[in-house]
């Protein structure tokens, strides 16, 4: 009998290694957001992109003025945005 091998059912989900091609939520790095009416950008890993975009795998479900929420799969997630500290 085959053994599978368990993951750590503590380990949050964005520790988990990415698959080829596709970005770990830690490494998607929000560094603006611009808000104007309903125009909302978001600054994502130094690409400019807006709610429905895909960066890293992973689809822009809504920008908010500290950070930006994603779908990836069944799966949903927020990355804040970079305080001004963090940036340096």
């Amino acid at each position: 009998m085959a053994h599978a091998e368990l993951g750590d059912p503590t380990r949050p989900s964005y520790a988990l290694p990415a698959s080829e091609g596709v970005v770990a939520s830690a490494e998607l790095r929000v560094s603006a957001v611009f808000i104007s009416g309903d125009r909302r950008i978001a600054v994502i890993n130094g690409q400019r992109l807006r709610v429905g975009e895909s960066v890293g795998g992973a689809t822009i479900s809504e920008i908010a003025s500290n950070k930006v929420s994603f779908v990836r799969g069944d799966r949903t997630f927020s990355v804040p945005l970079l305080s001004a500290q963090s940036r340096q």
